[in-house]
């Protein structure tokens, strides 16, 4: 369910509910990091932000602080991976995110 809200990070409760997520330490680890990749999406926001690099300084798991290392400075390439999201190349061609699958 996570990675299906990655298209929507600019809506307020969805940066809210993935912002809980996130700061729930009874949340499973997967749930964890699949909500912190997702805010890589609201990353411009100020208040994810400041979590984001709260992690980087506080977070004792490293799988952790290195999900808020790469969510801080996202890579376009591993995010299209990582929630299969299709892309336009170059030549105007599409690439299905099923294509992969």
């Amino acid at each position: 369910m996570i990675k299906s809200l990655y298209g929507a990070t600019n809506s307020y409760r969805v940066k809210e509910l993935l912002r809980d997520e996130v700061k729930d330490a009874n949340n499973s680890k997967p749930l964890r990091l699949a909500a912190i990749k997702a805010l890589s999406g609201a990353a411009g926001d100020s208040a994810i932000q400041r979590l984001l690099e709260d992690m980087l300084r506080f977070e004792r798991d490293s799988e952790l602080r290195a999900a808020a290392i790469e969510a801080a400075s996202p890579d376009a390439a591993a995010l299209k991976e990582y929630f299969h999201l299709g892309y336009k190349l170059e030549n105007g061609g599409y690439i299905s995110p099923l294509e992969k699958e």
